[in-house]
């Protein structure tokens, strides 16, 4: 019985290391001890949490970083307040210049985002202008005439054609409130990109936690396992 209890006990003390070190990976912003051999996803939630309320209540920001987390990636991002999409896309950009600085290739680096966070991912994508990091915009362009197509539009006239890299467009059919990126995409001549469809439902709201479906794609691109 003894001997039990102490192999209850090496196991609850090796569950909360896990836990520790996992919380300790989860970064706000790139430290200045870089693991050069790592894999790092920067991800950015949406606009929802800028504005707080009760929707915001529902968006498993922290979740979906622990997920990517637990996946085997040094995983960034921060809770925003209020920003201008193209000012934290120059924040992006630094950070990532910091680590291809300290060794970190490309390819080891996915940015991707949610709504106004894949707005940003897209943005960066015309600043760093690395043809080997991959890009990831999870709804983040608006419908046509909706009050959320602005940025796209603003991206598409502007930046769009100083984009390089690999860039992903992926929402859900049922969404009402973002679509295809088709527009902004076209003009970006410089990338690789592609737009995937989900049939999963949900709305805009699917991406508020970390669903599989969504979350693999990620992972997936994460790895170059296209």
């Amino acid at each position: 019985m003894q001997k039990i209890f102490k192999v209850f006990l090496l196991i609850f003390f090796f569950k909360v290391l896990i836990s520790t070190n996992s919380f300790s990976k989860i970064l706000q912003q790139v430290e200045e001890n870089i693991d050069k051999n790592a894999k790092y996803i920067f991800y950015m939630h949406g606009a929802v949490l800028e504005w707080g309320g009760r929707r915001s209540q529902d968006y498993r920001y922290n979740d979906i970083l622990s997920e990517l987390f637990s996946k085997g990636f040094v995983v960034i991002g921060e809770t925003r307040n209020f920003v201008n999409p193209n000012e934290y896309a120059d924040k992006v950009a630094s950070q990532v210049n910091k680590l291809l600085s300290a060794g970190v290739i490309p390819k080891n680096i996915t940015i991707a985002g949610h709504s106004k966070g894949g707005l940003i991912s897209m943005i960066s994508s015309s600043i760093i202008q690395n043809s080997d990091i991959v890009y990831i915009n999870f709804a983040g362009c608006g419908l046509a005439g909706s009050q959320f197509e602005r940025g796209t539009v603003e991206f598409s006239n502007s930046k769009a054609s100083r984009s390089k890299g690999y860039l992903i467009s992926v929402y859900d059919r049922s969404d009402a409130v973002s679509g295809s990126c088709k527009v902004a995409l076209d003009k970006m001549v410089q990338t690789k990109s592609k737009e995937i469809v989900l049939e999963v439902g949900g709305g805009h709201e699917l991406f508020y936690k970390p669903h599989k479906d969504w979350i693999q794609i990620l992972v997936n691109s994460a790895n170059r396992s296209f």
